[in-house]
């Protein structure tokens, strides 16, 4: 290896992590000079940006991907989850992403997307938070459209096991180039198993909301999307549906925010296969999205309120949707 002389302001711990890369065979002494030199360069100038951590100025220079920069940084303990760093930069009181956490982990639903569902965090921030940790960009389901001709192809390279089991799906195949959802960083580790596996591919990737997986699951596999079961059947489902029956979400404009509506939706059918009711169909949809329409001007105008909240209900077996300004009156939607 060659030596490397250290710039007065550069710690050891990017000289450490520079050197983990090269022992993966990823970059070579003189990608790690440019690097640093980078950073160091970042260090001296004025801008009030926050330095950027060394694993992302490699990807950033294009000498590493993501996917490698997330492998690397695991293996040898040196990375930052979103959890510790909303800790260590006090960005939301640790008790709060502490009990995100513990959902998270109890729930089976990512982090992200738990944060994004207790409104912890607005979606742009915490979309600047992932591009800052992974070069990964956050993006809504509803800005991607299904190809009926891609179907087989997709299915083919991520099955629906796969797709189930690690909480990814392929979103859009151009030429070889794939485009994948994923819901939890995590999730990095079966995209370096697919370059391996497929090496005529390119994969790239980008996180999606894991209300968005559910439905792109169900739209590409042709059946809905049913989570690992727990060692105790009956706990979880009394789990799941208290995690179901205590969300609100709260709809300014029910166009723009398709996303949230979207979840909605999807929670309402969960509670209703949990309940033992008929499934999903197209009228029903229907129906409810008109609902939500309808009620949410209803309400805007009636109250002149600036946002409507949303939650559900269950009710001698059926499943209501409520629709009110906070502490108002209530409208009720039932199966």
């Amino acid at each position: 290896m060659v030596s490397l002389i250290k710039m007065p302001s550069q710690d050891n711990t990017s000289l450490q992590i520079g050197a983990l890369f090269m022992e993966e065979g990823l970059i070579s002494s003189k990608d790690l000079e440019r690097a640093l030199s980078v950073q160091e360069k970042s260090r001296n100038s004025e801008s009030r940006e926050k330095p950027r951590l060394f694993g992302m100025i490699l990807c950033d220079l294009n000498l590493v991907t993501p996917v490698d920069a997330y492998y690397v940084l695991k293996k040898n303990h040196k990375l930052l989850t979103v959890q510790a760093y909303l800790e260590t930069e006090n960005m939301v009181p640790r008790d709060v992403v502490r009990a995100c956490a513990d959902r998270s982990l109890k729930s089976g639903i990512p982090l992200i997307s738990v944060l994004l569902e207790e409104n912890v965090l607005p979606k742009k921030q915490l979309a600047l938070i992932l591009m800052d940790l992974f070069r990964v960009p956050l993006r809504s389901i509803s800005d991607f459209v299904f190809n009926q001709k891609d179907r087989d192809k997709l299915a083919s390279l991520i099955t629906k096991d796969e797709a189930l089991k690690n909480g990814v799906i392929p979103l859009l195949l151009q030429g070889k180039s794939l485009l994948i959802g994923i819901t939890d960083p995590e999730n990095f580790l079966f995209i370096r198993e697919l370059n391996e596996r497929s090496p005529l591919y390119r994969f790239e990737t980008l996180f999606i909301p894991y209300s968005g997986f559910t439905w792109f699951y169900k739209l590409l596999y042709n059946e809905p999307h049913t989570p690992a079961m727990c060692e105790n059947p009956s706990d979880e489902v009394s789990g799941e549906l208290s995690l179901l029956l205590n969300y609100q979400i709260d709809i300014k404009d029910p166009v723009i925010e398709q996303e949230g509506v979207l979840e909605l939706w999807e929670r309402y059918e969960q509670l209703r296969d949990l309940a033992g009711l008929e499934g999903r169909t197209t009228d029903r949809h229907v129906a409810f999205q008109t609902f939500i329409m309808e009620k949410h001007e209803e309400i805007i105008r009636k109250f002149h309120c600036r946002s409507v909240r949303f939650s559900l209900e269950k009710d001698q077996g059926k499943v209501l949707i409520a629709a009110f300004p906070k502490d108002q009156e209530q409208y009720l939607w039932p199966t």
